[in-house]
């Protein structure tokens, strides 16, 4: 159907920003796809209804009930994880570390 069509359009131009802008990885996105478009779908349907972000209704087969999906993602560049294992031999410089990747917005803060 036409979701399914913006499912796959909202994807592919995800893994296409990922690709040339943002990704310095290389992973692949398509294992994720279901997921992805799982919360894509429950994040539309919870806007257009004008449904309270703050309230998760359990997803059942027979209604329009939705759940909402919050999805945060962080991933520390291999450059900057490698210095992890080399420079951070105990607690506090881990601490130090982690404090910097996220001030760097790889991780939440």
């Amino acid at each position: 159907g036409n979701q399914n069509s913006d499912d796959a359009e909202a994807f592919e131009s995800l893994v296409s920003a990922y690709k040339d802008d943002f990704g310095t990885e290389g992973h692949d996105l398509r294992p994720y796809r279901d997921l992805l478009s799982f919360c894509r779908r429950t994040t539309t349907s919870n806007n257009a209804n004008g449904i309270d972000e703050d309230v998760c209704i359990n997803v059942d087969d027979d209604s329009d009930s939705y759940c909402e999906v919050l999805l945060y993602g962080g991933f520390i560049p291999r450059n900057h994880a490698a210095r992890l294992n080399k420079e951070c031999p105990d607690i506090d410089s881990k601490r130090v570390f982690f404090e910097e990747m996220s001030e760097r917005g790889y991780l939440p803060k």
